[in-house]
Parts: structure tokens; sequence; C-alpha cells
């Protein structure tokens, strides 16, 4: 995570801004991040939560698989 958070504050905030719009955040929500530091840790959990959601998709497609046999 230290690593990801150093990655980030390279990041202009316009950058930062782009990468949460893209992500899904809405406008409004973005606003409201005034510090640096929130959208940082914002665009951190979204990217454990995309992982997590890739890591189940990946385990329930090779549950589903070892089933048929």
């Amino acid at each position: 995570e230290p690593e990801k958070r150093e990655v980030l504050k390279v990041l202009t905030k316009k950058e930062q801004i782009d990468s949460l719009w893209n992500m899904g955040v809405s406008r409004r929500e973005i606003n409201r991040m005034k510090k640096e530091e929130d959208r940082i840790e914002k665009i951190i959990s979204l990217q454990n939560k995309k992982q997590f959601n890739e890591d189940m998709l990946k385990i329930s497609t090779a549950t589903r698989q070892d089933s048929l046999k």
C-alpha cells in the first residue's frame, strides 16, 4: 500500500480526478474530496475492490469447472 500511495502522489490533481471519474465516481463525490489524501484513499479502495472482484470471479469459475468434471 505505501508504494501505491507514493505512485498516486506523483499524479497531478487533474490526473487523480480523471482516474476517479474513469472508475465511476460521481462528480459530486469527487468535488467533496478536497484533500489529496482523500482522493488517494478512494482510488486505492476502488482498486482493491476491483482486484477482490476479479479474484472472486476466478475462484468461482474454477470451482464451477471442477464441479462439471
